[in-house]
């Protein structure tokens, strides 16, 4: 079983010659602006990044240097609590921001960070991405160490020095561990079935381990840990999502709580046999509705259990001609018809389903995609 979606990629932040990010860097041109001119006048949100200089260090500097940057995170729910790392990556006039994974924060609805020195903060969710495995969380405290983004990750050298640190079974904040960068563009296929580009590392990675930062021998953050694999016999496979990315998708984040473009149609697919002409009838293969999200644009139209016989895409451009799916016996059949399409915020699907009496004549729901908040 598969959730649907897609994403689109999102601009490069501004780089900073100021330090932190910063969310309030426009200033009033004159200060008799009327009310119209300040009304105009946005935040700006610039991602602190390293210059092109080389900064040569050694490892014990280039700890010393990012170490508070790097928070434990807590998480928790009415079903469970859960640990995980985060990093410091900018400041505006009361808030700090803190970049992590999305699997750490998913699902949860409290949060608490542990700064270095000990100081425990609740936190706020300010956004998060499934697709990139990217959150941001604020905390009400600004003064602290922010860490670097490098300024290209594309210029991270196979087997320079990785530095991961981090927060390793969820009970060992600040621990850190040193490799090298084993690959540069490694594609990997995640639990859930989705591919991810990104930096590999020897450097020991555990659970917990998650959200927390690699850098490398200048102090710079190259990457945000987020996953090892596991194994029986299997080591020092470790891998972190690039720089570049995240600073793009904790950019959009920080703006807008969430990335523009991303949708979800947040319904899972599954499949099931129907069993047709009372107990000894014949069993008939289809494909239903096993779970509906909240966040999803299905939702309120689609309904666990609802059978899917066919499927119509209509495109808001008028330009393209319609995507039908008709033959449908299996949930992979509805998973490769999805990623097949170009979809965008705006288009329309119509799914034809069989519902409650599945005897009476089929009905037609129309969902519109619509943006995907993540809440």
């Amino acid at each position: 079983m598969k959730k649907i979606f897609s994403f689109l990629l999102l601009f490069i932040a501004a780089i900073s010659t100021t330090g932190c990010l910063n969310l309030n860097s426009v200033e009033n041109k004159d200060n008799n602006s009327n009310l119209n001119e300040q009304n105009e006048v946005k935040n700006e949100v610039v991602l602190y990044q390293s210059s092109n200089e080389v900064v040569t260090s050694t490892v014990e500097e280039a700890v010393a240097k990012v170490y508070d940057s790097v928070v434990v995170i807590n998480v928790s729910s009415v079903y469970a609590a859960g640990s995980g790392s985060g990093v410091i990556i900018g400041e505006d006039d009361t808030k700090s921001y803190i970049i992590t994974c999305h699997h750490v924060i998913a699902g949860a609805t409290s949060f608490e960070v542990i700064l270095s020195d000990g100081t425990n903060l609740e936190a706020t969710l300010v956004g998060g991405d499934e697709v990139t495995d990217i959150a941001v969380l604020s905390i009400a405290k600004t003064g602290l160490n922010c860490a670097s983004f490098i300024e290209d990750s594309h210029d991270v050298r196979l087997a320079s020095t990785a530095i991961a640190i981090g927060n390793p079974l969820g009970t060992l904040g600040g621990t850190v561990s040193v490799g090298v960068i084993s690959s540069t563009n490694r594609m990997i296929q995640m639990s859930d079935g989705t591919m991810k580009d990104l930096l590999q590392t020897d450097a020991a990675i555990n659970s917990g381990n998650s959200g927390g930062g690699l850098f490398n021998v200048a102090g710079e953050l190259i990457g945000i840990v987020n996953a090892k694999y596991s194994a029986t016999g299997v080591e020092g496979l470790g891998f972190a999502i690039p720089a570049n990315t995240a600073r793009s998708i904790a950019t959009g984040l920080i703006e807008k709580g969430y990335v523009e473009g991303r949708y979800d149609l947040g319904v899972t697919f599954a499949d099931g046999y129907l069993r047709e002409g009372g107990f000894f009838g014949t069993s008939k293969k289809v494909v239903y509705i096993s779970e509906v999200d909240k966040n999803g644009s299905c939702y309120g139209y689609l309904a666990v259990e609802d059978i899917i016989t066919n499927i119509t895409v209509s495109y808001k451009d008028n330009e393209k001609d319609n995507s039908i799916l008709s033959s449908i016996t299996e949930s992979q059949d509805v998973i490769n018809f999805f990623n097949s399409l170009e979809l965008e915020i705006g288009d329309s699907i119509t799914f034809t389903v069989r519902r409650d009496d599945y005897n009476a004549n089929p009905i037609q729901v129309t969902v519109e995609i619509k943006q995907y908040i993540y809440n």
